[in-house]
């Protein structure tokens, strides 16, 4: 399944009502962005409000912090979905190292038969960078579950 894929699989169910806090932050946040970006974070945290609400309050601090422009919020977004996506939408809180070599590993690697000039690397620095901020602003609240839970160093 390809990352496109990753993010039409995810289907806005119609009977599940968000918060109304969180549907109002997601609106704010994807205020200048596409419909469907909007549509696929709306989606996203009907699965998992608690994914979709830790992305929402790493979105806000990244853009009063960092003043980041929309497309990189939009970016941003569309690879954490393609990342919660792949992990059947696990909550950040769960998880681990494994979970994100897992995601890498299957999503970003080619063989040199396939990518000779090993582009893939650059894709996986951004994307592993991408994958451990919202798992980081999350660990702030709470402490490691367990020792094999993701290590905000690492």
């Amino acid at each position: 399944m390809s990352e496109k894929d990753l993010c039409h699989s995810i289907k806005l169910k119609r009977n599940i009502i968000l918060p109304e806090e969180l549907e109002r932050k997601i609106n704010s946040i994807a205020e200048h962005q596409r419909r469907y970006i909007r549509s696929i974070f709306l989606s996203m945290a009907q699965v998992n409000p608690t994914n979709g609400a830790i992305l929402c309050d790493y979105l806000v601090a990244e853009q009063n912090e960092l003043n980041i422009k929309e497309s990189t919020k939009e970016s941003t977004i569309k690879r954490i979905i393609w990342f919660s996506a792949f992990l059947s939408h696990k909550t950040f809180n769960e998880i681990t190292k494994d979970d994100i070599l897992a995601y890498l590993n299957s999503r970003i690697k080619k063989p040199a038969s396939v990518d000779p000039t090993h582009k893939w690397i650059g894709t996986l620095r951004c994307r592993r960078a991408a994958s451990y901020r919202p798992r980081r602003l999350s660990s702030h609240s709470r402490p490691f579950a367990s020792s094999d839970t993701f290590q905000r160093d690492w």
